[in-house]
């Protein structure tokens, strides 16, 4: 009888690490960004100033304006697709990152290989959690910390 519970408990524990890693495959669209500086939603157009230093910049509406205009440029309409061990980010700039990775479904971190300016193969950790039917990822663009929270794309 233990051992009937052990291998029904084993394979729900299989199965839900599957269903997980599986959750990420397809096309996801940015809807929020936070690059510690700034708090953009895009569906909101909603904008929140984090840094003191841009609140002083930033201090009236039109100026807020110019703000949300380039956070659209630098971040608007980013997708990530997720494939079987593929993951291609576009960004509304043209730039396209096509990397190979894989999805440790126990720490919630997407490892992504990339080469570096040397040309050496090197691992890069993507933190993630699915909430709400949504994907946070967090991880560094260009040299930045960023979190999007991304919607999958139906």
């Amino acid at each position: 009888m233990i051992r009937y519970v052990f291998i029904v408990f084993f394979l729900l524990l299989t199965g839900l690490g599957y269903s997980q890693a599986n959750s990420l495959i397809g096309n996801w669209k940015a809807v929020a960004i936070n690059n510690g500086e700034v708090y953009y939603d895009f569906k909101k157009d909603s904008i929140s100033i984090l840094s003191d230093d841009l609140k002083e910049m930033y201090d009236d509406e039109s100026k807020v304006d110019v703000l949300k205009q380039l956070m659209k440029r630098l971040y608007g309409n980013a997708n990530f697709e997720f494939k079987k061990d593929v993951l291609k980010m576009e960004f509304q700039s043209g730039m396209i990152i096509e990397s190979k990775y894989n999805n440790d479904v126990k720490r919630d971190v997407i490892v992504i290989q990339d080469k570096n300016s040397l040309n050496e193969i090197v691992d890069e950790e993507m933190q993630y959690k699915l909430f709400d039917n949504r994907l946070h990822l967090s991880f560094n663009f260009e040299e930045t910390p960023c979190l999007f929270i991304l919607e999958k794309v139906k």
